[in-house]
């Protein structure tokens, strides 16, 4: 973090639970020392543009780990955000969702994890949780802490589980009418950001590659990818 702070102080925002980096990646306060610690001892720089990886979580030595999703909403997201619709051109983030999840992580074959989408059952509300047991990421409305010009947030794994919740928008760019494209393009990033993927393009938006730390995967191209949705 300290390179990102000497270079591009006034892309840190203060959210009062956590720091929000360049509109998009969450580092909770609890966190941040961590990812200094971290970042320090590695001290390690990429040589060019590829896909990076920070932190990553736990997985199993055979068969693959289930992350649970639960849509959770939010008060300032349109009650229509939270159920199927029928409008195909501008749906709603919770079916995006599950095209996020089931058209794109989970197609691919070698990943050791598939996104699971949870909902609350008879057992969760006789225990009067507000949020399905087990659940691994909760999506929610970011409750006005957002920037206006962001549209979603999400941080970084720690400690071997990924990042624990996706905020959303609820009035991006003062209530501009996303497409189910745009949507589920969005999904699909945060949803890679919370299990450690990074931006491929993080050298040319001078984001810090130690703090968190930006691992190279060597089996990707060296050199930028404009169609990645990482990007």
């Amino acid at each position: 973090m300290q390179e990102m702070i000497d270079n591009s102080l006034d892309n840190i925002e203060d959210l009062g639970y956590s720091f929000l980096v360049e509109n998009d990646v969450l580092i909770s306060k609890n966190d941040f020392h961590n990812y200094i610690n971290q970042g320090n001892r590695l001290n390690k720089k990429p040589s060019a543009e590829r896909h990076f990886f920070t932190s990553v979580i736990n997985t199993p030595t055979t068969g693959y780990r289930v992350i649970k999703v639960y849509f959770q909403g939010g008060s300032d997201l349109p009650a229509s955000e939270s159920f199927n619709v029928l409008d195909t051109v501008y749906s709603t983030w919770y079916k995006e969702l599950g095209f996020a999840m089931l058209q794109f992580w989970n197609r691919f074959p070698d990943l050791k994890i598939k996104f699971e989408r949870v909902n609350l059952t008879i057992s969760d509300l006789m225990a009067w949780r507000s949020i399905p047991a087990g659940t691994d990421i909760v999506i929610k409305g970011d409750n006005g802490t957002l920037p206006n010009t962001t549209v979603a947030a999400a941080g970084f794994p720690s400690n071997g589980n990924p990042y624990d919740e996706i905020i959303i928008n609820g009035d991006f760019l003062n209530g501009l009418k996303l497409t189910a494209g745009q949507k589920r393009w969005n999904l699909m990033h945060e949803l890679g950001q919370c299990i450690g993927f990074r931006h491929t393009n993080l050298r040319l938006r001078r984001e810090s590659t130690v703090n968190p730390p930006a691992n190279p995967v060597f089996a990707t191209l060296n050199a930028e990818d404009l169609y990645s949705v990482f990007n």
